[in-house]
C-alpha cells in the first residue's frame, strides 16, 4: 500500500522555503502541545485503490489534510503558501513514494482557542490535496 503522508513529509523536507520556517517539525496527525511554532502536523482523510475491470490498475488516490500552525495569522498563511507552492501539481518521487500528481482541491483558516487559562491560541492554515500514487498490485 502506498503511504501518501510519509511521503508528503519526505518531499516537504527536501524544500528549504519550508525547511526554513519548520526544521523537521512535519508531524504525523497532530503536534505535541509544546510543539515549537511554526510546524506541520498532516493526516490522511481516505485512501482510493483504484480497480480496472481485471482488477487493481496499480493507482491510488489518498486525500491530505496539511495544517501549518503558527503564533499569528500571517505566520500560518505564509507556510501554507510554502507547503502550496512545494506539493501543488507536483509528481515525482516523494522519499521512497511514486507521486503521479498532487492537486490542492481547498485551503482554509482558523484559530483554535487556548484549552487553557492563557490568552495564546494558535492560527491554523489547512490545506487539502488529493495525490494519486503508484502502488504494487502483487
Amino acid at each position: 500500500m502506498a503511504k501518501a503522508g510519509p511521503a508528503v513529509r519526505s518531499k516537504l523536507l527536501t524544500v528549504s522555503d519550508v525547511t526554513d520556517l519548520v526544521g523537521t517539525r512535519i508531524r504525523p496527525d497532530a503536534l505535541s502541545q509544546k510543539e515549537t511554532l511554526p510546524a506541520i502536523a498532516y493526516t490522511q482523510l481516505i485512501s482510493d485503490h483504484l480497480q480496472g475491470l481485471t482488477g487493481p490498475v496499480g493507482l491510488s488516490v489518498a486525500r491530505i489534510v496539511v495544517g501549518c500552525f503558527a503564533d499569528t495569522h500571517v505566520d500560518a498563511e505564509n507556510l501554507g503558501d510554502k507547503v502550496r507552492l512545494a506539493l501543488d501539481g507536483e509528481s515525482g518521487t516523494f522519499g521512497s513514494e511514486t507521486v503521479d500528481i498532487c492537486i490542492l482541491e481547498e485551503m482554509d483558516h482558523d484559530y483554535l482557542a487556548p484549552t487553557d487559562a492563557s490568552d495564546k491560541g494558535l492560527y491554523v492554515t489547512n490545506l487539502t490535496f488529493s495525490i494519486t500514487l503508484d502502488e504494487a498490485t502483487s
